[in-house]
């Protein structure tokens, strides 16, 4: 399934190269920066547990909501108004569709980020994604859904059966949400190398990164940048980048 929510750094372009690199077989998955989760709803495995983790506080109510909130169908909207489209992420309030309208509509903004002063630019609807509602909170079912700090998360589910999937944001974009406590790598080296579980880690090639990582196995990937599909040419600021697949097994 395509990810519901937008955020940046999505992995869905990364699907199949996680995939051959995933545990065989495991009997939890733990996701503790989900973000978009382009992974999470790649998971054909239904009737494992799962558990999907943000310090994103409006992301989870998001995710808390497309699972369990009060989801009333609307019609579909034949105006491509800019202004009235905004005007709903903009909407701070109670009610559950439009507060899920309101995560949708992340989508239409620049970079997808969230924040009232973000600005949108694109006239998208979120009709196409609210009529599948049904069919995305049928997947959810044996989903939990977590609001904290990723090194609290993996000590409370890590057992022997259970696969980390790891995708921290980078620098540049976590500081508005980890304002406290920003993601160290050494933190995450020495938590990760205590663990019970396995884990496959995604994160940018750098010299650092491979110092301090580097009792674990490393493999490098090469992410494409996005080419416009109508020029064919890459889009304006993207480039080709390496990350780094990590794995405790």
């Amino acid at each position: 399934m395509k990810p519901f929510f937008c955020r940046c750094g999505t992995k869905k372009d990364m699907i199949d190269i996680l995939e051959q690199n995933q545990p065989i077989s495991y009997t939890k998955y733990v996701e503790p920066f989900v973000g978009g989760g382009a992974a999470y709803w790649s998971k054909s495995d239904e009737d494992i547990p799962k558990v999907i983790n943000d310090l994103d506080t409006n992301l989870m109510t998001g995710y808390e909501l497309l699972k369990n909130g009060n989801i009333e169908f609307i019609e579909k909207y034949d105006s491509k108004d800019l202004q009235i489209l905004h005007e709903w992420y903009k909407y701070d309030g109670s009610d559950d569709t439009r507060i899920l309208v309101a995560n949708i509509l992340v989508c239409n903004t620049f970079g997808s980020k969230t924040g009232k002063v973000n600005k949108m630019y694109k006239t998208s609807t979120p009709y196409t994604k609210l009529k599948k509602v049904p069919e995305y909170r049928s997947k959810m079912q044996k989903t939990t859904i977590a609001n904290k700090d990723y090194l609290q998360l993996i000590k409370e589910h890590d057992d022997e059966g259970t696969y980390f999937f790891l995708d921290p944001p980078y620098v540049e974009s976590s500081e508005h949400i980890y304002k406290h406590k920003s993601i160290c790598a050494d933190t995450m080296a020495d938590e990760l190398s205590k663990i019970k579980g396995k884990f496959l880690l995604t994160i940018d090639d750098t010299i650092s990164n491979r110092n301090i990582f580097s009792n674990f196995n490393i493999k490098s990937h090469i992410v494409k940048r996005k080419i416009t599909p109508r020029s064919k040419i890459p889009k304006p600021g993207c480039k080709d980048r390496s990350d780094l697949i990590i794995t405790n097994y």
